[in-house]
Formats: structure tokens, C-alpha cells, sequence
């Protein structure tokens, strides 16, 4: 009995998945990682001048990475992956790309989400509609409470290890 409990909980839940969600391959042809974030105490300031919250993302492939006119996303909530789209991109080999966690939900010379991270911990994901319109997960990560000042690495970049570090935004972990 516990059994069909379950399995009619997890068709209930299925049901409300608002979109198709494929996770990625284990070593896809996408090698774009989530690969620090800060969520309180930051000093990097945005292009107004204000300290932010920020996602790094970074390309740990050979080849220069382009969105080339896919629709990509940045969220805070792996329930709803399409909370915001991101412009079209370039990441450089072995380079990263910063996005500001700060709420204003613009781009200039820089990429701001509409979304502040919580200090509190929470999840990340980035996402794109692949060409049969399902969403595919690239990367995400859940995290906890960050103390003020540091940032949740991958040690070294693109890898497994995740570790509490001084940021290094831009930069090799």
C-alpha cells in the first residue's frame, strides 16, 4: 500500500511540472558551469555602482562558447527554470562570465538578473530551449548559508569540489 502511496505522490507531482525538463548529459557537448556565487557581503560592484550579489559562470571547454540565438536562463529556482532570460552570450575557452544577482533585471555592459541570491542558501540553475522546445538543465547548484564576505567555489574551476573561499570573481578558483 505504501508503495502506490508513492507512486501516485510522484505522479501527482509529475503533473505539475509546468515544462518538460531533460537533465543534461553527464559530458555533454556544453561545458558551462556554475561555478561560484556570493550571496551576502560582496564587494563587486555592478555598473551603478552598488555591491551585488553574483553568479560566475564559467566555459571549460577548448571552443569559445555562444548562445548563438538560443534562449537561455538564469534561476534561482530549479521549480521554475525560465525566471529570467539572459541576452545572448559569449564566454571565451577556459574563461568566466559574472552576473549580477541584484534584482534590477536589465543589461548594460553588464548582465543583472531579476532575482537577488538569498543569504540564506537556496539553488541556482542555468537552462536553455533546445530545438524541440524542452528545457534543458546545463548546471545548477543548491547551496547553504555563505558566510558574509566569501563565496561557494568549484576548486579548481569546472570541477566537482565545492569549497568556501574568498571570491574570485573572474578568475581561476
Amino acid at each position: 500500500m505504501k508503495i502506490i502511496n508513492w507512486l501516485l505522490l510522484l505522479g501527482i507531482m509529475a503533473s505539475c511540472v509546468k515544462e518538460r525538463i531533460i537533465p543534461p548529459p553527464e559530458k555533454g557537448p556544453i561545458k558551462l558551469f556554475v561555478n561560484e556565487l556570493q550571496s551576502s557581503g560582496s564587494v563587486l560592484l555592478n555598473e551603478s555602482g552598488v555591491a551585488s550579489d553574483w553568479i560566475e559562470l564559467y566555459n571549460d571547454s577548448e571552443d569559445t562558447f555562444r548562445t548563438n540565438g538560443l534562449t537561455f536562463f538564469i534561476s534561482d529556482s530549479l521549480g521554475y527554470l525560465p525566471k529570467d532570460t539572459l541576452p545572448d552570450f559569449t564566454i571565451n575557452p577556459k574563461s568566466h562570465l559574472i552576473i549580477y544577482c541584484d534584482g534590477e533585471g536589465y543589461v548594460g555592459t553588464q548582465i543583472h538578473t531579476n532575482f537577488k541570491l538569498s543569504s540564506a542558501g537556496e539553488q541556482v540553475a542555468i537552462s536553455y530551449v533546445d530545438a524541440q522546445n524542452n528545457t534543458v538543465i546545463i548546471d545548477s547548484r543548491v547551496f547553504g548559508a555563505i558566510p558574509s564576505g566569501k563565496s561557494e567555489s568549484r576548486v579548481p574551476d569546472g570541477s566537482n569540489n565545492w569549497s568556501i573561499t574568498d571570491p574570485t570573481p573572474g578568475n581561476p578558483n
